[in-house]
């Protein structure tokens, strides 16, 4: 499934119910949760989030996966788990306040940059999760990404010297 934008993931919110701001605000915290990826996974020992709102089916045993991937029903239990849009406290983005730098997105803005969300997008081989907004490089990697490029660099040297030599 296609990731969703602002503006679709807004509009979905107020057709489940939730009052414009709110689900203004629903929309801003999806997008920090899970980028608008309906299939988002975060799995570590305390947590199983999945979906749009990365609900925490740990938390939520009464939710199914199937519901929380599919975001017309995860939109449904987002109401009642928010209590109609009332307190979205059980979002890390909210109460971090990363769900802020999403707010306002219905007016056209170029779109944030593309993330992966598992190393199976890239090879088509069974999904390994990779936290929702963590991209595979980043740049805490920069000494890594500094020492393939040299490394690179040495070879096709050694490669170039050796057509030389013949």
């Amino acid at each position: 499934m296609a990731t969703l934008s602002f503006r679709q993931i807004k509009s979905l919110a107020v057709r489940q119910g939730f009052p414009r701001d709110k689900a203004e605000t629903l929309a801003a915290i999806a997008l920090a949760e899970s980028g608008g990826n309906p299939r988002a996974v975060y799995k570590t020992d305390r947590e199983y989030s999945v979906g749009l709102y990365q609900i925490n089916l740990k938390a939520h045993p009464y939710i199914t996966a199937a519901e929380a991937y599919n975001p017309v029903t995860a939109t449904q239990w987002a109401y009642q788990i928010s209590g109609g849009g009332r307190d979205f406290t059980p979002w890390t983005a909210y109460t971090s306040g990363a769900y802020k730098r999403f707010l306002g997105r219905s007016v056209v803005q170029p779109p944030p940059e593309p993330t992966v969300e598992s190393v199976g997008d890239l090879t088509g081989l069974p999904d390994l999760p990779i936290p929702p907004g963590r991209k595979l490089i980043d740049s805490s990697d920069s000494g890594l990404i500094k020492s393939v490029i040299l490394i690179t660099a040495i070879m096709l040297l050694i490669y170039a010297f050796a057509l030389i030599r013949g």
